[in-house]
């Protein structure tokens, strides 16, 4: 330790600083920095009045472990009661260079949070009674902080990581971002009583624009930012169905985000260059079905909960569906509306109807021929119920049923069902047929998509059928 009165500067090698559980012997942190130094500290003015003031407080290659027990010692009002700090500290700089964060389970010394090469520098750093009555001990007028890498378990089946990380007033910046299933597919099963999707979300970098958070109040969090965009996501789902249906209600986006717990404010985000692949095994004999939507462009305005009444989130959509049918689609719904009320609309490009046999052979047992040359529909709905209107253009639509295996042509089934299909829509004035259904009925406990797959399916129905079959 070297001290410098006339200075004021200390350079502390080799500090170490342990907090343990009260009345115990067991760590609660751990804090150990190869260099530790103080600038420009007042020394008179902590003799005489016991105010610290630091020109610059320096952190070399620390490591910080810090333990969760789940039983509530997290809580820092406990460690800073009563006179255990100065009245107040300042701090015109404070500076970490290359620090590793860690964050572990006290009974299972698992992993739970991880950075590596951790670089911050704070300024105007002010620590005093009032702040420490504060959600966030502490107050500052600017911060830049940067990390190499980002460990961090969501829960008992996923994990997220990153690569470099870089924060500051202006923007925050995400490289290599992935949050993903931690076991394979058939650990899972192992795991699991009811259905869960294995996933796994990649994107090649998040940005997120100006952002601005903290509490109001010093109670509710908030996090607001005017731009946010993601580059290149990529989520692969998979979705065993021969595991037991998970029964419980699937909320809305309106109700998931009116309950979110604290006040998010997106004002702006933007998908680029996104793609969702979605398979599904429902029968043991047959390979997973699967479904794509590729070159995906989505802008969405206003997603988050602070928004006024009739202020609407609203989502534009452009993609690639399967092969090469182009799909726009325009959603929006108000978080303040209670009964989650939403507009779904889309138009469908030119669809060759077997290029949806890859999921609708080996999961539905159902092969289709022909061609979907256009194809509209509106969904207006809310929680429980909705309606659908749609009009479809089409040549030479058939339907083959597949006998039980999956494998052969079931003949007699098929001719049943093409009886009752127009397969061709050219009869009418404009060459489309239009279909229409009232009172669709939700089951709260299937995903929005499935809502809306039943809506399309329930107005498809309609229009090439003879007589609209359930």
């Amino acid at each position: 330790m070297d001290v410098n009165t006339f200075r004021g500067r200390v350079v502390v090698y080799g500090a170490e600083v342990v907090n343990k559980v009260e009345n115990s012997e067991t760590a609660r942190a751990k804090l150990y920095a190869e260099k530790l130094t103080v600038r420009n500290f007042g020394f008179w003015d902590y003799m005489l009045n016991g105010k610290m003031s630091i020109g610059k407080l320096e952190l070399d290659r620390p490591k910080l472990i810090y333990y969760v027990s789940g039983e509530g010692d997290t809580d820092i009002q406990g460690v800073t009661q009563g006179n255990s700090i100065p009245p107040k500290i300042s701090v015109d700089q404070f500076i970490v260079d290359n620090a590793l964060v860690v964050i572990r389970d006290a009974i299972t010394d698992s992993t739970l949070l991880e950075t590596r090469g951790l670089k911050a520098n704070f300024g105007n750093v002010i620590v005093d009674k009032t702040t420490m009555m504060r959600k966030r001990p502490l107050s500052y007028s600017g911060f830049d902080l940067s990390l190499d890498s980002l460990f961090f378990r969501l829960g008992p089946y996923e994990n997220l990581k990153t690569a470099s990380v870089a924060i500051n007033k202006d923007q925050a910046k995400v490289e290599r971002l992935r949050i993903y299933t931690k076991y394979s597919k058939n650990e899972l099963l192992k795991k699991i009583q009811v259905e869960r999707d294995y996933f796994d979300l990649t994107v090649d970098a998040l940005t997120l624009q100006s952002i601005d958070f903290g509490y109001r109040e010093d109670f509710t969090f908030f996090f607001k930012s005017p731009k946010t965009i993601f580059d290149k996501p990529v989520l692969k789902l998979y979705r065993n169905k021969l595991v037991p249906d998970d029964n419980t209600v699937k909320k809305l986006y309106g109700n998931m985000l009116r309950n979110l717990g604290f006040d998010l404010a997106l004002n702006s985000v933007s998908l680029n260059n996104a793609t969702i692949e979605y398979s599904e095994k429902v029968h043991l004999e047959n390979p997973p079905g699967t479904i794509r939507f590729s070159n995906l462009h989505a802008d969405i305005s206003n997603l988050g909960n602070t928004y006024q009444v009739g202020e609407k989130t609203n989502l534009e959509i452009e993609a690639v569906f399967m092969k090469s049918t182009p799909i726009k689609a325009n959603w929006y719904f108000d978080v303040n509306s209670a009964n989650d009320n939403f507009v779904f609309k889309a138009e469908v490009g030119k669809l060759l109807a077997q290029d949806m046999n890859t999921f609708s052979g080996p999961n539905l047992k159902v092969l289709f021929e022909g061609e979907l040359i256009k194809t509209y529909f509106t969904i207006d709905g809310n929680a429980h119920r909705s309606n659908v209107e749609l009009r479809t253009k089409y040549e030479d639509f058939k339907v083959d049923l597949l006998e039980k295996e999956g494998k052969r042509k079931n003949k007699l089934l098929s001719a049943m069902v093409n009886l009752v299909i127009k397969h061709n829509s050219d009869k009418t004035a404009d060459g489309f047929r239009e279909g229409f259904k009232k009172d669709i009925e939700r089951d709260p406990t299937k995903s929005v998509f499935n809502f809306l797959w039943l809506n399309a399916k329930e107005g498809l129905l309609d229009a090439m059928t003879v007589v609209a079959k359930k």
